[in-house]
């Protein structure tokens, strides 16, 4: 199938001149069209802001999926991806999008209710300004895939317990994987403190399925923000770095050159601006030394 802008020539063409109208200077990607899905580099100059320099990065069925605007200069605490620094230009529902609205439209429109949502705090305030929708971090990590961990989303844990165990279940069908794989389908069956203690249990038929094979306990940890750490090694040692409990836990792994699943809860959004207790969970391995002895 032929790219989208040798489809809909006029398209590209009109793409670009919408945008100088609206002053902003404009210049393509040539390996992004090489690439075959497109992308414009796009600078201006925001009131209240100062310069900005943004990627437009098209989908590869352009006009009739939306685009990604990429905007490396700013660090917006709401709407934006810390890591990739994709800007939440657009609501997720693919109604919100229309096939003939063009990068300046969205751009014009949305640009100035994105920069004042992302910086303000007060729920009030950006009512007007945002969906009625919750924007977790943990959507922004990068998972292993397919994986899940299931967990009693209802459980708010005592803010009094900061580190422990969890009980975790393995699937029935764990027990012929090995690694990842064998905990890449898992349920915390409880959760206990640093003294064994429990202090939340599943559901009966959660732990009656995932319960009746191979049960291990692994450490979890509460962290009073979220980490912005991308990547997985790094994401452990900032954990590691100030918590006495963890840091054990890792050495009595390393000496035994094992692995383990680590709990970490945090707070995140589970409301528009309401927060309450966000699990991400980290497979840790030893990794093997490939030097001959």
């Amino acid at each position: 199938m032929k790219p989208w802008w040798e489809r809909f020539p006029e398209r590209l063409e009109h793409e670009i001149e919408r945008l100088e109208s609206e002053g902003y200077s404009c210049r393509k990607d040539e390996d992004a069209f090489e690439a075959g899905y497109g992308a414009l580099h796009l600078s201006t100059h925001v009131e209240g802001v100062g310069p900005l320099s943004l990627a437009v990065h098209f989908s590869y069925l352009h006009p009739y999926f939306p685009f990604q605007v990429i905007c490396k200069d700013l660090d917006l605490p709401h709407h934006q991806n810390p890591f990739a620094k994709n800007l939440c230009i657009l609501g997720r529902n693919p109604e919100r999008w229309n096939h003939t609205w063009t990068v300046a439209d969205v751009l014009t429109n949305m640009l100035p209710k994105v920069l004042e949502a992302g910086q303000a705090d007060n729920q009030a305030f950006t009512a007007h300004l945002e969906q009625d929708q919750a924007e977790p971090f943990s959507e922004y990590y990068s998972f292993y895939r397919p994986s899940a961990v299931v967990w009693d989303g209802s459980w708010v844990l005592p803010e009094t317990v900061s580190q422990g165990y969890l009980e975790m279940g393995f699937h029935p069908c764990a027990s012929r994987s090995h690694g990842i794989e064998a905990v890449a389908k898992t349920a915390v069956l409880s959760i206990l403190d640093p003294d064994g203690r429990v202090i939340a249990e599943a559901n009966p038929r959660l732990v009656q399925f995932f319960g009746s094979g191979r049960r291990k306990r692994y450490p979890w940890v509460r962290v009073e923000q979220e980490i912005r750490e991308a990547n997985p090694v790094q994401f452990v040692n900032r954990l590691a770095e100030h918590n006495a409990f963890l840091k054990k836990q890792i050495g009595a792994m390393l000496k035994k050159r094992g692995s383990m699943l680590l709990g970490v809860v945090f707070p995140e959004e589970v409301k528009r601006r309401k927060t309450s207790d966000g699990w991400v969970f980290v497979y840790v391995k030893v990794k093997k030394s490939s030097k001959k002895r």
